[in-house]
C-alpha cells in the first residue's frame, strides 16, 4: 500500500510507465522541462515504472539521472518478452500500470504519462483542482476519469497514453488480460480503448454480442457508413458516446499531445464542432480532409456533449441521441 511503500496517503502522483524516452524527434520537453512543471505545481511524488529485464547498466545510468531530479525508479517485470507495437504491446502497457496503481490507495490521485508524451503546466495544476474529477451519478465508479482526447472515427476509443483519476476507480476500470463471458476482451475492443473500456463495455452483453469479433481486430470498430442505417450499430455507438460523457472527461486543447503520432496530424484533424455526420464521412473518405488526414480527433467535451444532449441534426446523430434517451442503461 502507498502508507508502506511511499509513506503517505491521499496524495497526488505522477507515474511515467514503460521505456524511457527523451529523443527531440519523440518529444519536445526535456527532463528538466518535465520535472520543472511538475514540481512547480507542488506535485513531488514522480515515479518512473519500467521494466527488470531491459539493458541493466542502461536502466541504472536512467534511474541515476532521474534520481537528481526527484523521481524514483520502480523496477517490475515484464509479464511476456518484449514487443514493440500491436495488441500485445498494449497489454504489457495495461500491465505496467495495473501493477503500479497496486502501490497506492483507492483515494490518492494518479497521473499517468509516458515519456513520449509532452504536456502542459494547465494539466498538471487541472488534476489538484477540487471537483476536477466530477463526481459519477449511479455509476460503476465513483468519479470522472480524464484522459487525453477522444477518436470519433472508432468507438470506445478514449485515448490510453495519458489519463488520470482517483487510484480506486483507474484499478477497477484497468485490468490485465480482462475476459468478458470467457473470451478474451480483446476480441472486443483492440485500440486505444483497450486499457479503459473493456470493464464498462462488458456490463451491457447487448453490445458485446453486437461487438465480440472471432479474434481482435483493431479495425473492427472504425466508422462505416453502413453503420448509419444498422439498428445495432446505432446502439453500440450510442452506448459509446454514452461512457464517454458519463466516465471520462478530456481538455482542454493543448494541455497533452503525443508529438510522435499526433503533432503533424492535428493542425490539419481539428473537428467540426457544427457538423457530426461530416466529421465521419472524412474518416471513409466522402468529405475531403482539411490536411492529410480525416477530422477524427475530439479534444474536448463540447463534441461528446453535443451528441448526447442532441443538438446535431443529421440523421445519424438523431439516432444516437434518440437511442441514448430511449434506453435505461443500467451503468
Amino acid at each position: 500500500m502507498a502508507a508502506e511503500l511511499f509513506g503517505e496517503k491521499m496524495s497526488i502522483n505522477v507515474v511515467f510507465t514503460g521505456m524511457y524516452r527523451n529523443d527531440s524527434g519523440i518529444t519536445n520537453l526535456s527532463l528538466q522541462e518535465r520535472i520543472k512543471y511538475i514540481k512547480s505545481n507542488n506535485i513531488d511524488n514522480i515515479y518512473w515504472y519500467t521494466w527488470k529485464e531491459q539493458d541493466q547498466s542502461k536502466l541504472q545510468n536512467i534511474s541515476d539521472e532521474l534520481r537528481e531530479f526527484g523521481v524514483r525508479t520502480i523496477p517490475i517485470s515484464e509479464p511476456f518478452p518484449h514487443v514493440n507495437r500491436g495488441i500485445d504491446g498494449r497489454q504489457r502497457q495495461i500491465y505496467n500500470i495495473k501493477t503500479a496503481l497496486k502501490d497506492f490507495d483507492d483515494r490518492d490521485i494518479v497521473l499517468k504519462l509516458r515519456w513520449d508524451i509532452d504536456f502542459n503546466e494547465e494539466l498538471v495544476q487541472n488534476i489538484q483542482r477540487k471537483n476536477f474529477f466530477d463526481t459519477v451519478e449511479n455509476g460503476a465508479i465513483r468519479n470522472k476519469i480524464w484522459t487525453g482526447f477522444y477518436s470519433i472515427q472508432e468507438m470506445f476509443s478514449p485515448c490510453d497514453t495519458s489519463f488520470a483519476g482517483y487510484v480506486g476507480d483507474l484499478d477497477k476500470i484497468i485490468n490485465f488480460q480482462f475476459e468478458i463471458d470467457d473470451a478474451s476482451s480483446d476480441n472486443y475492443v483492440s485500440h486505444d480503448g483497450m486499457m479503459l473500456m473493456p470493464y464498462l463495455i462488458s456490463k451491457n452483453k447487448k453490445v458485446c454480442n453486437i461487438i465480440k469479433q472471432p479474434t481482435p481486430n483493431p479495425s473492427s470498430l472504425m466508422f462505416k457508413m453502413s453503420h448509419i442505417e444498422n439498428k445495432d450499430h446505432i446502439y453500440a455507438w450510442a452506448y459509446s458516446y454514452y461512457l464517454l460523457h458519463k466516465y471520462f472527461k478530456t481538455g482542454p486543447l493543448g494541455t497533452c499531445y503525443f508529438k510522435r503520432g499526433d503533432m503533424s496530424r492535428w493542425p490539419y484533424s481539428f473537428v467540426d464542432y457544427d457538423r457530426f455526420l461530416y466529421n465521419k464521412k472524412t474518416v471513409v473518405g466522402l468529405e475531403p480532409n482539411l490536411g492529410l488526414y480525416p477530422r477524427y480527433r475530439v479534444y474536448d467535451d463540447i463534441f461528446i456533449d453535443k451528441v448526447v444532449k442532441g443538438q446535431f441534426n443529421d440523421l445519424f446523430a438523431e439516432r444516437i441521441y434518440n437511442t441514448i434517451s430511449q434506453e435505461n442503461y443500467e451503468i
